[in-house]
């Protein structure tokens, strides 16, 4: 039976039939974390049914596996007198992710489960005044077959996550799992998922119990949701630009191109595009090659970018060109921007002015929001400077603006 999964890019959902053993939330919604990326897809895989999931639950009295779950049982309890405490494991299936995504989000939702019985107390399922929780990877190979208290498989505490204590007998938790899924994804074999636990499993009765796969708001279904980006299975270069009768002439070609779409956006500012027209190309040998006039006579400085879009509806841009009027000449030349992913280090900035100038520098994060911001003075001739605000910043992409009193450079700026 074919299973289906939803992917949500951005203004567009699309919709795919594997063979495969999971099922990805058909009603998946973009959120947040994902609307101010282009390139940016969502995933939600949820646990509903039972399906797109290994999970089982161990206890130290009883020495076997139950995967029949009605919940996420992580409890310390007694029982006739004994220290009863349970766990569960659960690993997610990624396979859907290109290896070579890039993670900008991946949370854990967790709903409290309020109705039926288990451990703890019902209706109270995050009971208890010493309830603080652990979420810890998993490190080697887990089969629910084999599986008990006694033959677990090995946890790694370092980056475990903490479920804090409760503030109420009915909490929802969040938690952020995006660098073990970063790894999962990029290291597909690493991928053993994640073991929760009490974090003192010797203080009797303490319980956070979540929904599971039968919560009858399926929203409140516990779910692992990716926001990644990735490159797509189509290759963009030899882009350029040249003015001739004050006309933009466009050229560039893609590779494993078949029923891509190219559609053409320019800019005054290099920030905001319209659309300037949009084409096919002509497949010769699986790459199409493009041509494009823009109608429009240029008079001043214009930026173009191509949207690129393949045949399923995933689309990236290619960099931004900048076009210069035969009648201006550029004040900067010869600009190097580096390095480029950028980990915690200074970002270096090398440009050849041909005159003394006032330079605005800007860093903006994927909101347009402002991170950084300084006016330099820099004289003609080659200037070389950095950047430091790179070191405090988090993961993800950035847009860094060079602007004098006549032009812009923007350039994209990836921080690991």
């Amino acid at each position: 039976m074919n299973n289906i999964f939803t992917i949500t890019c951005f203004r567009k959902v699309f919709y795919f039939f594997l063979f495969s053993s999971f099922v990805l939330n058909a009603n998946a919604q973009l959120t947040a974390a994902c609307y101010d990326l282009d390139t940016q897809l969502a995933i939600k895989v949820n646990l509903n049914n039972k399906k797109g999931y290994k999970i089982a639950a161990i206890t130290n009295l009883l020495n076997g596996v139950d995967t029949s779950l009605g919940s996420v049982r992580i409890f310390s309890w007694t029982s006739n007198g004994s220290p009863y405490f349970g766990r569960t494991l659960m690993q997610f299936d990624l396979k859907s992710i290109p290896t070579n995504a890039y993670i900008n989000s991946a949370k854990l939702y967790l709903y409290a489960k309020t109705t039926g019985t288990g451990e703890g107390v019902v209706g109270q399922p995050t009971y208890g005044s010493k309830n603080t929780s652990l979420v810890q990877k998993i490190i080697s190979t887990w089969q629910t077959s084999t599986l008990s208290f006694n033959n677990a498989p090995t946890i790694d505490t370092v980056g475990q996550k903490i479920l804090n204590q409760s503030v109420n007998t009915a909490e929802n938790y969040v938690i952020d799992l995006t660098d073990f899924t970063q790894k999962w994804v990029n290291m597909p074999d690493s991928n053993f998922g994640v073991l929760l636990r009490m974090q003192t499993e010797n203080n009797p009765y303490n319980s956070m119990l979540f929904e599971c796969g039968a919560a009858s708001d399926s929203n409140k279904n516990v779910r692992l949701e990716i926001c990644y980006f990735a490159p797509l299975p189509i290759s963009l270069f030899a882009f350029d630009a040249n003015v001739n009768n004050d006309l933009v002439n466009l050229n560039w070609i893609i590779s494993d191109a078949k029923n891509a779409i190219s559609i053409v956006e320019k800019s005054t500012d290099g920030i905001n595009f319209s659309v300037a027209g949009s084409l096919k190309g002509m497949v010769v040998n699986n790459t199409s090659k493009y041509s494009f006039v823009d109608k429009t006579t240029i008079f001043t400085i214009e930026y173009y970018r191509i949207k690129v879009m393949s045949a399923a509806g995933f689309y990236e841009y290619s960099k931004t060109i900048k076009v210069i009027p035969n009648t201006i000449n550029s004040i900067f030349s010869n600009t190097l921007i580096y390095p480029n992913p950028i980990s915690n280090s200074d970002l270096n900035i090398r440009l050849n002015l041909i005159k003394d100038q006032l330079l605005n520098i800007g860093v903006y994060d994927m909101k347009g929001k402002q991170v950084y911001f300084k006016k330099v003075f820099k004289q003609k001739g080659v200037n070389s400077f950095s950047i430091p605000c790179f070191n405090d910043l988090s993961a993800g992409l950035y847009t860094l603006n060079i602007v004098s009193d006549t032009e812009l450079i923007t350039k994209k700026v990836l921080k690991q």
